[in-house]
C-alpha cells in the first residue's frame, strides 16, 4: 500500500479551547548528554470508528508528562489533525486510508519511508494503546541495538507469535512470545531492520499470520544483531493487570487484552487518575462546575 502523505490541517487558534490539554505543558529540557530519540506511533481508524485517535492523543500525552524529551511523530488517517493545539515536538503525518486491516499494521513498518532518522540515536515505537506513567530513560542505556518486549507466561508457539516457526521451533523452543507494540532501535540500523521486517513479514508464512507480529518474533529470533529484553521499566499487559489497582499502579500498561469497546475508559481511568489526580480534588472541582 503506498503510504501518501497529506498536509497537515489548518490549526485551531483557540487558546481557550485547550485547558488543560497537552500543548500546554513545556517541553522538558532535554540535558546535552542525553541521546537524540525519535518515537512514533500509527492511529489508523477503518470506516467511522475513531479508538486510534483518542488513543494516541492519551499516550502521547502520558509520554510527555512523564518526561519524554524526544521528538513524536503520529502517523494517523484523520481528516484532521488529532492534537488541537500545535505542539513544538509532536508532527502528525497523515497518510490515506488502508482499505484492510492488513494494510493497517503493515504501515509499522513501512513507516522507515515517512521518517528520517540520521540525526538521532534511537527510535522508539510504542502502539496507541499505551499509557506510559514513568520515565522510559532506562530504555536508552546499553549497547545492544534491538530492544524488545515478551508477553510473560505467553509461549511463543502461540498464533499471534507463531506464523513464521519451524516445526522443531513448534515442538522444542522454549521461550515467551515477543510483541511488536513497544521496540527500540539503534537509529543507523533502523532502515534496515524495518526493511527485513518487511521482507519477512511478506515472505511464505508457515501457518496463518494475522498481524505483524509473527515476522518480527522471526526477526528477533534470527537477526545477528545485539538485542535485549526492555526494563526500567518493563512492559505490563492490562490482561496481567486488568484489577483497578493493578492496572492503575503499573509504570507502563500496555492495553493489549483489553477488549476493544472498553479501551477507551480503561485508559482514561489510568491517564486521569495518574495526571489529574490530587488532594485537592482539582479537576473534580472543575467538571462540577
Amino acid at each position: 500500500m503506498p503510504l501518501n502523505i497529506h498536509p497537515p490541517a489548518e490549526p485551531l487558534h483557540d487558546e481557550e479551547s485547550c485547558v488543560n490539554c497537552h500543548c500546554h505543558t513545556p517541553p522538558a529540557e532535554a540535558p546535552s548528554e542525553r541521546p537524540k530519540v525519535l518515537c512514533y506511533t500509527v492511529a489508523l481508524d477503518l470506516k467511522e470508528v475513531k479508538s486510534y485517535r483518542q488513543q494516541a492523543r492519551m499516550m502521547v500525552a502520558s509520554l510527555e508528562r512523564s518526561g519524554f524529551w524526544g521528538d513524536i511523530k503520529i502517523i494517523h488517517n484523520g481528516e484532521t489533525e488529532i492534537f488541537d493545539c500545535p505542539h513544538p515536538n509532536v508532527e502528525e503525518i497523515r497518510i490515506d486510508s488502508p482499505l484492510t486491516t492488513t494494510d493497517c499494521y503493515q504501515v509499522k513498518f513501512q513507516a522507515r519511508k515517512l521518517l528520517p532518522v540520521e540525526d538521532y540515536d534511537w527510535v522508539l515505537f510504542l502502539d496507541t494503546d499505551i499509557i506510559v506513567s514513568t520515565s522510559l530513560d532506562g530504555w536508552f542505556d546499553g549497547p545492544e541495538f534491538i530492544r524488545y518486549a515478551t508477553e510473560p507466561m505467553l509461549e511463543i508457539q502461540l498464533p499471534q507469535f507463531n506464523g513464521f516457526l519451524t516445526e522443531d521451533e513448534m515442538s522444542n523452543l522454549k521461550r515467551d512470545g515477543i510483541n511488536s507494540g513497544a521496540f527500540v532501535i539503534k537509529a543507523e540500523y533502523f532502515q534496515e531492520v524495518l526493511a527485513l521486517w518487511e521482507k519477512i513479514d511478506t515472505g511464505e508464512a508457515t501457518r496463518s499470520k494475522g498481524s505483524d507480529q509473527p515476522a518480527w518474533n522471526r526477526l528477533l529470533l534470527d537477526t545477528p544483531l545485539p538485542t535485549k529484553l526492555l526494563a526500567q521499566p518493563e512492559v505490563s499487559y492490562f490482561y496481567h493487570h486488568s484489577q483497578l489497582m493493578q492496572m492503575l499502579g503499573a509504570p507502563l500498561l500496555h492495553y493489549c487484552g483489553c477488549w476493544d469497546e472498553d479501551k477507551i475508559q480503561a485508559m482514561q481511568a489510568k491517564f486521569i487518575t495518574h495526571f489529574h489526580t490530587d488532594e485537592d480534588g482539582t479537576l473534580i472541582g472543575q467538571l462540577a462546575r
